[in-house]
């Protein structure tokens, strides 16, 4: 599991843009130990200094889930599936 979520974090980190005030999109692709894609898997998205700002998304068929218009800033990523630890 915390290698799923490393996983995550730095594919989020990776689609930041470098560029302050413009709303960014990211693509979270969600897969297991085999590589396979996990659809179905619910992905949030929660600011470091308000856990209140939550967004939620749930992966699509090929285990992708996105967010559109967020801020930039750092974000705290948690997944859960059904099955998984």
């Amino acid at each position: 599991m915390r290698t799923i979520l490393l996983l995550f974090f730095c594919a989020f980190l990776c689609s930041a843009c470098p560029y302050a005030g413009f709303s960014q999109s990211v693509n979270i692709t969600i897969k297991d130990s085999q590589r396979s894609p996990l659809a179905g898997a619910t992905v949030r998205l929660s600011e470091t200094g308000d856990s209140s700002k939550i967004v939620v998304d749930a992966t699509n068929t090929s285990g992708i889930a996105i967010f559109e218009k967020l801020k930039e800033g750092i974000y705290i990523v948690r997944v859960s599936y059904v099955g998984y630890q």
